[in-house]
């Protein structure tokens, strides 16, 4: 059986075919589900009347599972209050092999929470877990100090590998996974706007690309995070409707010595940041932009975003 990494059902493709060859034996367990395998319902009921509850069980299940694209029930944020951030996963469609977040030296808080959800994050091998980062309803940050960290040769070696094997990094934020946008000029008259899942760990460097050199690696330590919401008279507060990640890289500098959160970066908003190279132990400075935008789009229909994903971004599980 298959699940594909975006979280898009696939319980029509298979579901059916599966139960009636009686071949599944593993007892499924969802909310408002009884306990019962397969081959018990096959001995329980007559042929004549078995294909009919399979299939109302797989419409069933299809929907339990496609439940989990629009989460929970909707939740309203008053002005100023705290929006948790969770980080997931780092994937790859080159290795195929994802790894925790925390597998990399990133900035972590003092205690690190496995915080999933429900069944679907566990079947498509989410591990969610708490965050460092810090957002507030309707509060803008501009180059936010998440933390200062000093890299040995090793740990910046897993970055740059990382980074060659085109990881991708996957956070949560009330329950909508955070996306990357491109708009695709191929043709310039009709400009499309396209959406992957995640967003680059790093980039290997080019002639084309300022700044950089060919053969080094870059990590993109500086995010710039846009939250969608809607207000609406039918409900009080804010319901985020858009989780968008913009990422960047830039060797952060700042004068004087470092003091902790009060240090005031030099780097932040230069037209002509130096990226930060992952080619020698050394500092790293962690920061993030917050920026809140009033949108039309209703919580009933923010996943539709993820329709328009890039097809790179399917990713198949056996």
């Amino acid at each position: 059986h298959f699940l594909p990494s975006r979280g898009l059902p696939l319980w029509p493709l298979h579901c059916g075919s599966a139960f009636a060859r009686s071949g599944l034996h593993t007892t499924l367990s969802t909310r408002g589900f009884p306990r019962s395998s397969p081959s018990e319902l096959s001995r329980a009921m007559p042929g004549e009347v078995r294909r009919p509850y399979v299939l109302l069980l797989c419409a069933a299940l299809r929907y339990a599972d496609g439940f989990y694209l629009p989460g929970v029930a909707p939740r309203e944020y008053a002005d100023g209050e705290r929006v948790e951030m969770k980080v997931n996963k780092l994937s790859s469609t080159k290795t195929q092999l994802p790894y925790e977040y925390y597998a990399l030296p990133f900035c972590q808080p003092d205690e690190v929470i496995y915080v999933a959800e429900n069944l679907g994050e566990l079947l498509r091998g989410d591990r969610i877990m708490n965050s460092h980062y810090e957002l507030k309803m309707g509060v803008e940050e501009t180059c936010k100090i998440l933390c200062r960290k000093e890299l040995t040769s090793a740990e910046v070696g897993e970055f740059s590998t990382r980074i060659e094997e085109d990881y991708r990094v996957h956070w949560v934020m009330d329950n909508l996974p955070s996306a990357t946008k491109y708009v695709d000029e191929t043709n310039p008259a009709k400009p499309v706007t396209i959406y992957d899942l995640g967003f680059p760990l790093g980039f290997r460097g080019s002639a084309d690309i300022a700044g950089t050199k060919s053969g080094i690696n870059y990590l993109n330590n500086h995010l710039l995070l846009t939250v969608k919401y809607h207000k609406d008279e039918s409900f009080q507060g804010s319901r985020i409707v858009g989780f968008e990640v913009e990422p960047s890289s830039i060797r952060h500098t700042y004068n004087g010595e470092w003091k902790k959160m009060d240090t005031t970066l030099t780097s932040c908003g230069a037209s002509s940041s130096t990226p930060l190279a992952m080619n020698a132990a050394g500092e790293v400075v962690f920061t993030y932009d917050v920026k809140w935008e009033a949108s039309d789009i209703k919580w009933a229909s923010r996943w539709d975003t993820y329709l328009l994903m890039g097809d790179e971004q399917i990713h198949w599980f056996s």
